[in-house]
């Protein structure tokens, strides 16, 4: 997917084809999007207005088969504030999703991490302060997130075999 214009292209295994493009853009004036699977849905955010005065985040379920779109939450305005960060600017977002999970962050700043959660029949937005990045204990310049399901017993394997310690 093209983040700013919203063009989409998918590629078959199977047939080994690409197709497209599709305007995934349900809202003409986001000028950011981003793309990822919440379980077996796919899942798009866009952000809307100017980098420069952001109007809002929505988050839409899109139906593979007819490219129809189904709007499931909009931001609400106090995490709207925390995921622009202090500049107050939000150029592009960086998007994380599993099972009934979506993370969001300013890939410029994230300093916060938005999430929507999937809970009793219903969505529910939260924030949470990103501590690799805390003052304190500033792990690097740079990072990489990433979003799967884990387990306990995937995480006792993995101390198990690599003879890890836990960090904190």
């Amino acid at each position: 997917m093209e983040k700013a214009s919203g063009m989409l292209f998918s590629f078959s295994p199977k047939t080994r084809a690409w197709a497209g493009p599709y305007a995934v853009r349900p809202d003409p004036s986001a000028f950011f999007s981003a793309v990822g699977f919440a379980g077996d849905d796919l899942i798009l955010a866009g952000v809307t207005g100017h980098s420069e005065n952001v109007e809002t985040l929505k988050i839409w379920k899109i139906m593979p088969e007819s490219m129809e779109f189904d709007e499931i939450g909009e931001i609400p305005t106090e995490l709207l504030e925390k995921l622009k960060g202090e500049d107050s600017e939000l150029t592009s977002i960086s998007l994380m999703a599993a099972k009934d999970f979506i993370y969001i962050c300013n890939s410029s700043n994230p300093e916060e991490i938005i999430f929507y959660e999937f809970v009793d029949e219903g969505w529910r937005w939260g924030s949470v302060k990103n501590v690799v990045l805390n003052d304190e204990r500033r792990i690097g310049e740079r990072m990489v997130m990433s979003c799967g399901e884990v387990g306990v017993d995937d995480l006792q394997i993995a101390m198990r075999f690599r003879n890890l310690k836990p960090f904190l």
